[in-house]
């Protein structure tokens, strides 16, 4: 997996200036592992402004398939603040997931994402504007 050099090639630092906009989807994230060239873009073009949700951290891992992948992505992850789950969050994901679950198809992953989207007042950045249709804030990038 190539990603962590592209992000290093580019300057990119760990350093965010507190200018966390965007909450990134698993499904961006995973086209961005993939080497696809619109999230390469997207990714770089903002990742200054990029939050990851522990969610996506542990959709990620579950797609790991060697020691070195693992090793690669945590140090990938490293590079971006992560939202944890708190209480707050749980309960709206909980409602969310009731609300729409079974209307469009949306499981408890996608369900704590847009929770934690809404809770940090992010834009979430997605392809899956089926299971987040009912979020005012977000973005699909390409």
């Amino acid at each position: 997996m190539p990603y962590v050099l592209v992000l290093i090639e580019a300057n990119m630092t760990a350093s965010f200036h507190n200018a966390t906009r965007y909450l990134v989807d698993t499904d961006i994230a995973v086209d961005f592992l993939r080497g696809n060239k619109e999230a390469t873009k997207f990714i770089k073009e903002n990742a200054q402004e990029l939050v990851f949700s522990v969610i996506t951290h542990a959709e990620l891992f579950c797609g790991v398939r060697s020691k070195a992948e693992k090793s690669e992505l945590k140090e990938f992850l490293l590079m971006f603040p992560v939202i944890e789950i708190n209480s707050k969050i749980a309960e709206s994901a909980g409602e969310y997931k009731r609300e729409n679950g079974s209307r469009n198809g949306m499981g408890l992953a996608d369900a704590f994402i847009a929770a934690s989207a809404v809770s940090t007042k992010l834009t979430l950045v997605t392809k899956n504007k089926k299971h987040f249709d009912f979020l005012e804030n977000q973005i699909t990038p390409y």
